[in-house]
């Protein structure tokens, strides 16, 4: 079967349920009709509201009978309706997931184990192997990758063709810091790069530790990185920042606290930025200079297999009325080209490589851009990510919090460090409420 394909004779010969008008019978042991309703929970914006059920109308095109109902709401809402749901057991049949969440909702017995649905209506062909296991709660598989966002350095493109810099010379870290201290020009307040360390763009520190060979998070839930990782993130960004190389903390805040509008990009105030892949596209249309995207540097000795994507997850919910029917929905929004093609690029690069290759070609060219590099960092080796405990919210906040501390010159790295890895140790030690 090929990814876009939804015939009913398709479904039936992978042991799925008939979705055409007395097709039960193509199961074994299936005695009666079953529900043909799927009720679908999603985050977002109205704009994504509307992609996502246009997509559903295709999947109910493809197979009559079915109807679909979204669930919708912004993503404070979602996540608090998803409480209630969960507690109630009436969450809906199919449901988007953040991976800071598939943890306490799948080892919580609220999620659908997909195990038994490999090869039998759920495809994982087009996935890499560890974006299988970004849905693998001990050895329950309670969620697949629906779309991938990753860590990119975002250059002001037109200046470095103007200074004939050729950024592929930029392979670990110090090169990136070499590189910022050519652009920067203290007398007109123009700094060479941007600072991650004061607001939510905290992958790159992910990035930084898994390059250690460490984790943010052991599989158990504990802290999986040393405080001299941590420390030595810190004391990078310092000696920029006692350079000059940076901007100033309560500028830095200002522009992160703007949005991609006061990006220092956008602003005109730095020739580098630090950014997830998916920002290359909303920061271009806000400038006319023309951008450029690279990959992350790395620290000198890298692990190889230090490459990660931050996935947005779909899931099953124990309680569907109709497994298989929801099993194929999922199965539908990870390999459907012409669903691809519908809601493209709204919640990220799509996770399954034939989607992202016919998706390419209809791409402008910073679309094109984003999608291209998460296609090519997959080739390289990546070790699955841990599960994301229940407390890395708090601990996030947390990090950003110390990072802020550095930043202001109120606390030296080592307390700042050492006041996050305690508050994070009491985070993780927090039990959930039931």
């Amino acid at each position: 079967m090929t990814p876009n394909t939804l015939s009913r004779r398709a479904f039936c010969e992978l042991g799925v349920v008939g979705l055409a008008l007395g097709a039960a019978a193509c199961i074994p042991g299936s005695g009666t009709a079953q529900v043909k309703a799927v009720n679908v929970g999603q985050w977002g914006t109205a704009q994504r509201a509307e992609l996502y059920k246009s997509a559903l109308a295709l999947f109910q095109t493809a197979n009559p009978g079915v109807t679909t109902n979204l669930q919708f709401a912004d993503l404070n809402s979602y996540l608090d309706r998803l409480t209630t749901q969960a507690a109630s057991r009436s969450l809906p049949d199919v449901l988007w997931m953040r991976d800071s969440h598939i943890g306490l909702y799948g080892s919580s017995g609220a999620l659908l184990d997909l195990n038994p649905y490999l090869g039998k209506g759920l495809d994982t062909s087009t996935l890499t192997e560890a974006g299988v296991a970004d849905g693998r709660v001990g050895k329950g598989l309670f969620a697949l990758p629906s779309h991938y966002v990753g860590q990119a350095v975002i250059t002001n493109g037109a200046l470095l063709d103007q200074r004939k810099i050729d950024y592929t010379r930029v392979g670990t870290w110090d090169d990136l810091a070499a590189l910022a201290r050519e652009l920067t020009d203290p007398s007109r307040k123009f700094w060479g790069i941007g600072d991650p360390t004061v607001g939510t763009t905290q992958r790159h520190l992910q990035a930084w530790i898994r390059q250690a060979g460490q984790e943010l998070f052991t599989p158990d839930g504990g802290l999986g990185f040393t405080t001299e990782t941590m420390a030595a993130w810190f004391e990078f960004w310092v000696k920029l920042r006692k350079d000059q190389v940076i901007p100033p903390a309560d500028v830095q805040v200002q522009a992160d606290n703007g949005g991609m509008a006061t990006n220092t990009l956008v602003t005109n105030q730095t020739a580098i930025s630090l950014a997830s892949t998916n920002a290359l596209t909303q920061i271009q249309r806000l400038t006319k200079t023309p951008l450029q995207m690279y990959s992350v540097p790395e620290i000198t000795g890298a692990a190889k297999d230090w490459w990660f994507f931050p996935p947005i997850l779909l899931s099953v919910a124990a309680n569907a009325k109709n497994p298989q029917l929801s099993v194929a929905l999922v199965d539908f929004f990870v390999n459907s080209i012409p669903a691809g093609k519908i809601t493209r690029l709204d919640q990220g690069a799509p996770s399954a490589a034939v989607v992202r290759d016919a998706l390419v070609p209809e791409l402008d060219p910073a679309e094109a851009a984003f999608v291209t590099q998460i296609s090519r960092e997959m080739t390289y080796p990546a070790r699955p990510l841990p599960v994301l405990p229940s407390a890395s919210a708090a601990i996030i906040t947390a990090q950003i919090e110390a990072g802020q501390q550095i930043a202001y010159e109120r606390q030296s790295v080592s307390q700042a460090v050492d006041g996050f890895m305690s508050t994070a140790r009491k985070a993780i030690a927090t039990k959930p409420a039931a």
